[in-house]
């Protein structure tokens, strides 16, 4: 599977990757953009797909030495916007990484 990537960042790269992976599980086809969309009419994952995107993006950060929590309560209060598509979960989880840096 092919991708665009989605931002400079190396938390960015390795979340754009690891969605990337879990969505060829899923099989999706072709090249996955960050407006990829993961929920809704055009979702390419329902909500089960979802949590195990979410659940190999908090394995691959704790792999990493990173943290990512998909259950917090600050993404849950974005959970529209940060589950929508590809580009906004990567967003998120490079937030939390450059948060957790700053820390």
């Amino acid at each position: 599977m092919e991708s665009d990537g989605c931002g400079g960042s190396a938390a960015r790269d390795l979340a754009f990757s690891v969605v990337g992976e879990v969505l060829g599980e899923f099989g999706v086809e072709g090249v996955v953009t960050a407006s990829t969309p993961l929920l809704g009419a055009d979702g390419v994952v329902d909500s089960m797909g979802l949590v195990q995107v979410c659940v190999a993006l908090e394995d691959a950060a704790e792999g990493a030495g990173l943290r990512f929590d998909w259950t917090s309560d600050a993404a849950m209060s974005r959970s529209r916007g940060v589950y929508r598509t590809v580009g906004s979960l990567v967003e998120e989880f490079g937030r939390q990484q450059a948060q957790g840096a700053g820390s």
